[in-house]
């Protein structure tokens, strides 16, 4: 499935860029579907992972 801009709002370069970034952006990567179990495990796994992530703040 491709979206394509196809609006006269853009210049004919204008819209190769957004057409190349929805290119882009449909190559993933993807979350789910999933069930809810499977839902609930990947956004405890995703939180663990920000949690690290984060630098300590200087006072």
């Amino acid at each position: 499935m491709s979206r394509r801009v196809e609006v006269d709002e853009y210049t004919p370069e204008q819209r190769r860029i957004v057409n190349a970034r929805l290119d882009e952006a449909e190559k993933g990567p993807f979350h789910g579907p999933f069930t809810a179990k499977e839902a609930s495990a990947f956004l405890k796994k995703t939180l663990k992972a920000t949690r690290r992530a984060k630098p300590k703040r200087s006072k």
